[in-house]
């Protein structure tokens, strides 16, 4: 059978017959000090249990303590678990943040590396989190994504928008051509016009009135 002791205001055991016995005698353990068993309704002195002879009278009994401390250690450890997850998840969760924002402010300008820079190195410095925390697939894709994607995507819109500046000069220079030639073109015809209305007011001008007719 197992026994447990109230000692220090604590429950302590179990033990066994033997063990108590043995406590006693070396005088760890009073006589008068409480104890319990399977099938009791309260506290008792050991003297009453195990036939010790009693020495003195037994403190105030305080109330019999639910023996449940198996089951109390499953659930600390599962919430101890709940947690260390959600923090180990925490830094996948986060590192795929701050790429996806750095992949944004990228894309919205070249020139905004003091934006998507410290991004991009939060989440490469989030993925190696992940790995140390055993996250190894969550971990292994946010840093190649950190490390290649920025790379390709910078390629991309580096040439897209070189192409687009290149094609957007080209047409303003023709532009400027057409309207050059329109104006070169424009300018001989005025001239010829104004020349022709010029000899006829001189032909006018020389041509005799008509004599009165009488």
């Amino acid at each position: 059978m197992n026994y447990y002791l109230y000692l220090n205001e604590q429950q302590v055991g179990p033990y066994t017959e033997e063990q108590i016995r043995e406590l006693v005698a070396a005088g760890t353990v009073a006589q008068t000090d409480l104890c319990w068993h399977e099938g009791l309704t309260e506290w008792q002195p050991l003297n009453t249990i195990l036939g010790f002879v009693q020495v003195a009278a037994p403190p105030p009994q305080p109330q019999p303590i639910a023996v449940n401390i198996p089951q109390q250690g499953p659930t600390v450890v599962t919430v101890k678990h709940e947690v260390t997850a959600n923090v180990k998840q925490g830094a996948v969760i986060g590192g795929w943040v701050c790429f996806v924002l750095g992949v944004g402010a990228m894309y919205l300008s070249m020139w905004s590396f003091v934006i998507y820079g410290p991004l991009f190195l939060v989440a490469f410095i989030l993925s190696i989190i992940a790995m140390s925390q055993r996250r190894v697939i969550g971990g292994i894709s946010l840093l190649l994504a950190t490390l290649v994607i920025p790379s390709i995507l910078g390629l991309f819109l580096f040439s897209f928008r070189t192409t687009k500046m290149i094609q957007d000069t080209a047409e303003q220079i023709k532009a400027k051509e057409l309207k050059a030639k329109t104006v070169a073109t424009a300018t001989p015809l005025a001239a010829n016009r104004n020349a022709a209305e010029a000899t006829s007011a001189k032909a006018k001008a020389a041509t005799p009135a008509p004599s009165p007719v009488v």
